[in-house]
């Protein structure tokens, strides 16, 4: 006998309860969705539909891989970041709601400068162009950015967004270690990073699905702390007068980032900040450099 939507949900979404799966009905319905071409919504209008033989195999597949913790979005190759779908792949890491909040910090900052020309914007570590693509889209063309990252593979992919996004007139790509990337001389606004941040120390434990992506763009070091130091210190010879430096961090890491920022003569004291999320946690800091 043909199984239903509605049976499915339900049998699935108890499977990944069972594995520890944190959304065992939400990833159900993604997965389901994804193999049916319908969106959530649209399967609670199609849920006496009984699944073909083709259509469960496929379902089961996809079933079993996120049931061995292989995160959703690498399953159906995309994550949905501001509204927006980005491609994803095991090479990159897979953009989280929380950095939505340094897209928004950087947006509203910048809307703050005044400029005949379109202001200027880097995005270190740029992994998917999440960051970049969505900054460049939200300023309307008021803004140029410039995304960088060291692996070739993860640009790839930035390149693959940019293109599917139509940002390639506002947002161009180049391969480099954070800074390396940029000509002397090359002058920006602002500086964006969601840099490596997690301890070395805590990798082993992190989620199944954070372990399968790539360690390269998480592990931030002994502390957690190496890309901050490296960007709070190499950013100014890179930032306008006035420009600003906006960075993601780890819940636990604001005092401290901020704290390397107070010990940099080159930011105005009073402008740093340490940004919180909508659950209070530290998410963003932000420093500008002086005039």
């Amino acid at each position: 006998m043909a199984r239903t939507v509605t049976e499915l949900l339900t049998i699935t979404a108890d499977f990944f309860q069972k594995k520890g799966i944190e959304s065992p009905r939400l990833d159900a319905e993604l997965l389901l969705g994804e193999v049916l071409g319908l969106s959530r919504i649209q399967l609670y209008t199609h849920f006496d539909q009984p699944l073909q033989e083709a259509e469960l195999d496929e379902f089961r597949e996809l079933v079993r891989r996120r049931g061995k913790r292989e995160p959703v979005a690498y399953i159906l190759g995309r994550r949905e970041f501001f509204g927006r779908d980005f491609i994803v792949n095991h090479d990159t890491l897979v953009p989280q709601p929380d950095t939505e909040i340094l897209v928004e910090t950087a947006v509203t900052e910048l809307k703050k400068y005044s400029s005949e020309n379109p202001l200027k914007v880097v995005d270190l570590c740029t992994g998917t162009g999440a960051i970049a693509i969505t900054v460049a889209l939200e300023m309307r063309g008021k803004a140029l950015v410039t995304a960088t990252d060291i692996s070739p593979e993860v640009l790839a992919v930035a390149k693959q967004n940019v293109e599917a996004l139509a940002a390639a007139d506002m947002v161009a790509v180049r391969q480099g270690d954070l800074f390396g990337a940029l000509k002397p001389g090359e002058k920006y606004t602002a500086v964006l990073s969601n840099p490596p941040y997690i301890r070395k120390d805590e990798m082993a434990g992190l989620p199944l699905e954070v372990q399968a992506e790539p360690e390269l763009a998480l592990c931030g070091g002994d502390d957690g702390l190496d890309f901050y130091r490296r960007l709070i210190a190499e950013a100014p010879e890179y930032l306008e007068p006035g420009g600003f430096l906006a960075m993601e961090i780890g819940a636990e890491q604001g005092e401290q980032v901020a704290g390397l920022g107070r010990q940099a003569e080159a930011y105005v004291p009073e402008s740093i900040s340490v940004i919180r999320d909508l659950s209070g946690h530290p998410r963003v800091v932000i420093m500008k450099k002086k005039s």
